[in-house]
């Protein structure tokens, strides 16, 4: 008699997101988190913020955090006048799994208004150098 085997996925969906005030006044100095959900074995990214530089104004990157482990920003820098590249990477191949957050940029908004932030040229990868490609890409106001 033949055997039936019965194979179940599950497949996660990975999201990122850039978390972001909705509205924003003038000479305030606020957070904007990249989010990420459902990742596994993560160990390195790089992606680019884009926002209105004559609505905001860089000052610092900070490390993310899943779970209880941080997430190194190894480098970041503003590439263009309205564009910044952030580069995370866990040291000795560590690998992380969970949701949290990649990187925490620190802004000073310059005017009052509506922020605009998007993200783009997204990789994240695995301790084998696979592709982690997350599915939905948002930006989401706090």
């Amino acid at each position: 008699m033949p055997k039936l085997l019965i194979v179940a996925l599950c497949c996660v969906l990975v999201s990122i997101a850039c978390c972001a005030p909705a509205h924003i006044g003038n000479k305030v100095t606020y957070t904007v988190t990249v989010q990420a959900t459902n990742i596994l074995n993560f160990d390195a990214a790089n992606y680019d913020i884009i926002y209105n530089q004559s609505m905001v104004a860089v000052g610092s990157v900070g490390n993310g955090r899943i779970g209880s482990t941080v997430i190194p920003v190894v480098m970041w820098k503003v590439i263009k006048p309205r564009d910044i590249r952030i580069i995370n990477d866990m040291p000795n191949l560590r690998d992380v799994s969970g949701s949290g957050y990649l990187a925490r940029i620190t802004f000073l908004a310059i005017n009052r208004g509506t922020p605009k932030f998007s993200l783009s040229n997204i990789v994240l990868s695995n301790t084998t150098a696979n592709l982690i490609s997350p599915q939905t890409i948002s930006l989401l106001v706090k």
